[in-house]
């Protein structure tokens, strides 16, 4: 099963715009032993597929990945977050990819130093206005794994830095609030199994006090953090009820209690399908695919991050059982 990987008090006003729930979303599709690369457009109104298109251009950048979207411009270009590796370098760059699929120009690129132990890909975030990209991930240190952030400066690769959160992880998911310019991580410690929430200002550089997160009973191994905007934060993710049966929850987070309220459960499906989900650009929106078995067609949901209300529409001509050399990875949402 895969999953990729787009709060304050309950009692917080918000005070952001809101907007219209997205129409249209666009997935990377994968080919790993061809490393190529296509772009899909699906309709969430309707559920159909409406054009695909191979990405050109790209097959000659060696070992590379795209990990993240980052944004679009006014010619509904995408800006895509990618890695490439070589035996002695890890770069990593912005690459702006037009909507028929050409490579159309690439950002500096900043060389990481570093290999990320383990990087999640839902815990990507962009700053729009330093033109960076954050990650949080787990990372090896000698005999110690550390949980990071990594900051990543396309405009001045020299101003791109490394935060080390905690060396008492069992893992660690992120996600980024661009209103106050704070990451926030979720981390699993590693000595007592307890949660604890970190947050990061890149305004003044310095962590700021961790919550402990008091009642969260899942597998972290499948469990993402989202920022829903206003303050907000959210954990998803995919969690056996039994042995053989599957479901896709959403908590909202209280970030002064360490509280978790569950505020949506799908059905229960049989282990075996496929899920993803993904943010809009103004983090209002989380849009998440599921299907109730690895057969049947799958379920696109809209999920007002505001209001928590909820829409779906059956999706026709996303597969999900696809070759083994095929993968996806994440979409714009729009």
């Amino acid at each position: 099963m895969k999953l990729f990987l787009c709060i304050t008090a309950l009692t917080f006003i918000f005070n952001y715009i809101q907007c219209s729930p997205p129409t249209l979303f666009t997935v990377f599709y994968k080919n790993i032993k061809l490393k190529s690369y296509a772009l899909s457009t699906f309709s969430i109104t309707n559920g159909s597929l409406i054009n695909t298109h191979p990405i050109a251009n790209l097959t000659s950048i060696s070992f590379y990945s795209l990990d993240y979207i980052a944004k679009t411009d006014s010619e509904g270009n995408f800006y895509a977050v990618g890695t490439s590796f070589s035996p002695q370098d890890s770069m990593v760059g912005l690459y702006c990819i037009s909507p028929e699929g050409h490579l159309v120009n690439v950002s500096k690129l900043v060389n990481t130093n570093v290999y990320a132990y383990v990087p999640t890909q839902n815990s990507f975030g962009f700053d729009v206005e330093d033109n960076s990209a954050l990650y949080g991930s787990t990372q090896l240190g000698g005999i110690v794994v550390y949980a990071v952030i990594n900051i990543y400066n396309f405009n001045n690769p020299k101003k791109s830095y490394l935060v080390n959160i905690t060396d008492d992880t069992d893992g660690a998911v992120g996600a980024y609030d661009p209103e106050n310019k704070i990451y926030y991580l979720f981390n699993k410690d590693g000595l007592t199994g307890n949660f604890t929430l970190f947050s990061y200002s890149l305004n003044s550089k310095e962590l700021l006090p961790p919550i402990q997160v008091l009642n969260f009973e899942q597998f972290f191994m499948n469990t993402y953090l989202v920022y829903g905007g206003g303050g907000q934060l959210f954990v998803v993710g995919d969690y056996y009820v039994n042995p053989k049966n599957t479901t896709f929850v959403i908590y909202l987070l209280d970030t002064e209690s360490g509280l978790l309220k569950q505020i949506y459960q799908t059905e229960t499906s049989d282990g075996h399908y496929y899920s993803y989900f993904w943010v809009t650009d103004d983090n209002q929106y989380l849009v998440f695919i599921t299907a109730l078995s690895y057969h049947d067609t799958p379920t696109i949901y809209t999920f007002d991050m505001s209001t928590f209300e909820i829409t779906q529409t059956p999706l026709v001509g996303f597969p999900l059982d696809t070759p083994i050399d095929v993968d996806y990875v994440p979409a714009w949402v729009y």
